[in-house]
């Protein structure tokens, strides 16, 4: 099951990104706090949206508020339930537990300090770099991390735990399920977050770059500005035509960039500026229909080579005789 990745603050006083909006809702009614009004789930904030996710927070113990930002306790909440749904029982697992209390006035043993860093990291209240390797000693930014929590999800905020007390019950239960969900073995919490990743390589070699987008490997691509590429209409451009395509495919849009985890918007703007733009006089449309195109629209792209979203919203492709692997100019 999928996890929630909000870019923006969702909150009903601002105007929110639809990407995000339609994230959050699918999320909702994945753990069953959410019914789409109609029964489809669109991209526009409404009231019942945001009725369900207090809803939601109340359960949780979180402060029923109707926000959801980025990584904060309320999204954090919502990828535990959807992991937990997804691993049914892992809450219920203990991968957390102390030999005695970390915080405030407490013993703070070197291996519950860590482990408790460990914790609090995979619940998103203490910095990850810090977690890999932590030091066994009390920081600061530990007893924020324990505070915040607690203040959080509405227990007593007073910046200490102990064993099988009601900080360490709830720790347990919310990065369970993520744990579970990540496939780490051994010592989740002494583990998890103790290999750390080096940083994506830089890839700007085109083959190396399409080759890295179909093995979904992580990268970096570094891009150039370019001056006279500044939005302004061209002569030739005609946007009815676009309009028409993302019209037509409204619905394929929808279906496949949720499949994907793809931005629907981002899909439209492509395949807007391909059509308005990339149309050559009507001549694309005749190649594909003759089946002497090296591309196929709406997307204009190469889908022997691609597939993935736009695969779907292209016509028959076994027709075009000219596949080749080679690497698009674009």
């Amino acid at each position: 099951m999928p996890r929630l990745r909000l870019t923006d603050t969702v909150d009903a006083s601002a105007p929110a990104r639809p990407f995000d909006v339609r994230a959050l809702k699918t999320a909702l009614q994945q753990v069953g706090d959410y019914a789409p009004p109609g029964g489809a789930i669109t991209a526009w904030s409404d009231a019942p949206m945001f009725d369900e996710l207090k809803r939601f927070q109340r359960r949780t113990g979180l402060t029923a508020d109707g926000i959801v930002s980025p990584g904060g306790p309320t999204e954090t909440a919502l990828n535990a339930a959807l992991a937990e749904r997804a691993q049914p029982g892992s809450r219920h697992h203990s991968v957390f537990r102390l030999g005695d209390g970390v915080g405030a006035d407490q013993p703070n043993r070197g291996a519950d300090v860590r482990n408790t860093k460990r914790a609090l990291a995979w619940a998103g209240y203490y910095p990850q770099e810090r977690a890999q390797d932590p030091e066994p000693s009390v920081d600061d930014a530990l007893g924020f991390g324990l505070l915040g929590f607690q203040h959080d999800f509405g227990l007593t905020a007073d910046s200490y735990l102990r064993p099988g007390g009601e900080t360490e019950r709830k720790l347990n239960r919310l990065i369970a399920p993520l744990i579970a969900q990540s496939g780490v073995r051994a010592s989740p919490v002494a583990d998890a977050t103790g290999r750390k990743s080096p940083p994506p390589p830089v890839v700007n070699k085109e083959a190396d770059r399409i080759r890295s987008i179909l093995d979904d490997t992580p990268a970096r691509f570094e891009f150039r500005p370019i001056p006279k590429a500044d939005g302004s209409p061209t002569f030739w451009e005609r946007p009815e035509l676009g309009r028409q395509a993302v019209e037509k495919f409204g619905a394929i849009i929808d279906k496949m960039s949720a499949k994907h985890g793809v931005d629907p918007d981002m899909l439209r703007a492509i395949m807007w500026f391909e059509n308005a733009r990339g149309h050559w006089l009507g001549g694309n449309d005749l190649k594909d229909w003759l089946g002497t195109s090296g591309s196929v629209m709406p997307m204009n792209i190469k889908p022997e080579l691609w597939g993935g979203p736009s695969s779907a919203m292209m016509p028959d492709a076994s027709r075009i005789p000219n596949r080749t692997s080679r690497p698009p100019r674009s």
